[in-house]
């Protein structure tokens, strides 16, 4: 199982109070409402916090030193997340900001991945015009000075009125592909993690279940 996946603590909050378009709930055994997962580059939580407990937001994460936006490889990495996703996530869209940074530069006549010593100017320019989604692609973005010290992505997956079993395997399904590209990528691109509002709901049941259990 990704240990990542477990420190989402507030971020995971955060990130889930930020997708306004997902209600995840749960009816006998069946997850209902639309259903997205975030995953997360740069950022390191803190294994501690839970995700339903009340730990100080400020306390909960930190930007991780070596992840570099402004990297070609960074850019290269987190992009092929994007576009190569599995059949088996079942995802049926995707906000990834890069996917617009990329059509930008090559509708501008430049470069992606962008070498280093453009990044900055290429991506204030795109910023100013940018749109992920329904969204501003600059909310995909945690900034710094003008620099990128982390960012998310986030993928609707068609797991409507499925049963808190096949949420449960399709988690694992995430698990495993984000721990490949973890595996695999430049250290500047590493340590990704997924969260979503239909893993707490699933594991929820577990708790509801062990409630009713007979003496």
């Amino acid at each position: 199982v990704n240990h990542l996946v477990k420190q989402s603590s507030s971020v995971a909050r955060w990130l889930a109070d930020d997708a306004s378009s997902t209600t995840t709930s749960l009816s006998g055994n069946d997850i209902v409402g639309s259903i997205s997962v975030q995953v997360v580059f740069g950022i390191e939580a803190e294994a501690r916090t839970s995700f339903f407990g009340s730990a100080s937001f400020d306390d909960a994460w930190s930007f991780m030193p070596k992840f570099d936006m402004t990297a070609p490889w960074t850019q290269r990495n987190m992009y092929f997340f994007c576009s190569k996703l599995p059949d088996r996530l079942l995802v049926s869209s995707r906000a990834c900001w890069l996917d617009q940074f990329r059509e930008f530069l090559i509708a501008n006549g430049e470069r992606f991945p962008v070498p280093r010593e453009y990044f900055a100017d290429a991506l204030d320019r795109f910023l100013a015009i940018g749109v992920t989604g329904s969204s501003s692609s600059k909310s995909f973005l945690w900034l710094r000075d003008g620099s990128v010290k982390a960012a998310y992505a986030s993928f609707e997956v068609d797991l409507e009125n499925k049963g808190v079993d096949m949420v449960k395997l399709h988690q694992g399904y995430w698990d495993e592909y984000v721990d490949e590209y973890n595996l695999a990528v430049e250290k500047s691109a590493r340590a990704a993690f997924h969260t979503s509002e239909a893993w707490a709901v699933a594991a929820s049941s577990d708790k509801l279940l062990i409630g009713f259990a007979p003496a």
